[in-house]
């Protein structure tokens, strides 16, 4: 999600269904009680649990 990859791209990126991406994020959303993927990401970005890429 932080590199902005659509549910569709994560599915094949990882070899899963779209099906269990949604459920995926929703379940990431659930747990850091956030109501959008933006939030989600801006939420990695705090915690570093992921980087900015470089420019």
């Amino acid at each position: 999600m932080a590199s902005g990859w659509s549910n569709a791209e994560l599915g094949e990126r990882l070899s899963i269904t779209l099906t269990t991406v949604k459920s995926h994020v929703s379940h990431i959303l659930a747990k850091i009680g956030a109501r959008a993927r933006v939030q989600a990401v801006v939420f990695a970005h705090e915690t570093r649990l992921v980087r900015p890429a470089a420019a």
